[in-house]
């Protein structure tokens, strides 16, 4: 196909069309830009068929190409004439190319605004046939997320050693970040030091951070305990190196997750979902996880090093 052939398919003008099959009989039987009658164009038609398609097809098209732009239609006379010329054929165009374009800036506005958590919950009732909000634990107010969090899946009577804790964090939900550690993060770290397995990914922003560094001046107060869990392996920490659109979870094997609602800093909106009540979405956000991860990068070594960094303020200084 070549790229002319290949742009007018993309626009919505397909060459093989019953449309622009009647416009090719219009431009022979007009032979430039002059009025020509319904039946002059139906002989072409004839001569070009063996099996010639019924006068309605053809009046059905040209009743097409008009409302398209592609030809104008002279009504006074009787018979009426159809006029085809490169204005009239360029107006055409425009007008697909118009169309295609508007639709286009719909499809990226509708994308925009819709999250991978809109689309999961709206699968979750398609396959369910049950919406959920009603079952879901929402919790609202930070005091509350950081509740929720705590007694669904830091509780010790929630997990064992060896379980693990996923979390998904984007980089740029620190914006606002000051001072120590919040308790959750505190709880989190305490955790593993007794034995629970957490792997973070870390989604990269576009908005100017410190990236990492950021995470490590913010985890100041634990940089020991945290360099001492990525030397064990029971934190592992991966680095997302594109800019996406996905869930802010912590979840707790894939058994239950938490799934933040809200970009802040500290937030205050969360719901509880529970793989034995909502299967398909705490499945996919899994499943989100999991390909995040693999594709992320190891940054153990560099969190290591700032967490020792951030401890001690004179490591890597040349003064």
């Amino acid at each position: 196909m070549s790229k002319a052939a290949a742009a007018l398919d993309l626009i919505g003008i397909h060459l093989d069309s019953s449309e622009m099959q009647v416009l090719r009989y219009l431009l022979k039987a007009s032979r430039g830009p002059q009025r020509v009658t319904f039946s002059t164009i139906y002989d072409q038609v004839k001569k070009a068929k063996a099996r010639p398609p019924t006068r309605v097809w053809v009046y059905e098209c040209l009743r097409k190409l008009e409302t398209d732009g592609f030809i104008s239609v002279d009504k006074l006379p009787r018979p009426c004439s159809y006029i085809v010329s490169s204005e009239t054929i360029a107006n055409g165009l425009e007008r697909a190319w118009k169309s295609r374009l508007d639709s286009t800036r719909s499809d990226i506005g509708l994308l925009t605004r819709t999250s991978a958590e809109d689309l999961a919950a709206f699968l979750y009732k398609s396959a369910t046939g049950s919406p959920t909000q009603q079952n879901m634990n929402v919790a609202r107010g930070v005091e509350n997320v950081r509740r929720l969090i705590r007694s669904e899946l830091l509780d010790r009577k929630q997990w064992k050693a060896g379980d693990e804790l996923k979390l998904i964090h984007r980089l740029d939900n620190l914006i606002g970040a000051k001072g120590p550690s919040g308790p959750v993060d505190k709880e989190i770290v305490a955790a593993a030091m007794d034995g629970l397995n957490v792997r973070v990914v870390f989604i990269f922003s576009d908005i100017a951070l410190d990236g990492l560094g950021d995470v490590a001046s913010f985890m100041c107060d634990e940089g020991s305990q945290l360099s001492s869990l990525l030397m064990s392996g029971r934190l592992q920490i991966r680095l997302y190196p594109e800019d996406v659109a996905t869930y802010r979870i912590v979840a707790l094997n894939r058994s239950k997750l938490v799934m933040i609602l809200t970009n802040a800093f500290m937030p205050d909106t969360a719901v509880l979902l529970d793989q034995a009540e909502q299967p398909v979405v705490v499945e996919h956000a899994m499943q989100r996880f999991d390909t995040l991860w693999n594709q992320s990068t190891d940054a153990r070594e560099l969190m290591a090093a700032m967490f020792a960094k951030s401890g001690n303020p004179n490591v890597g200084s040349t003064g």
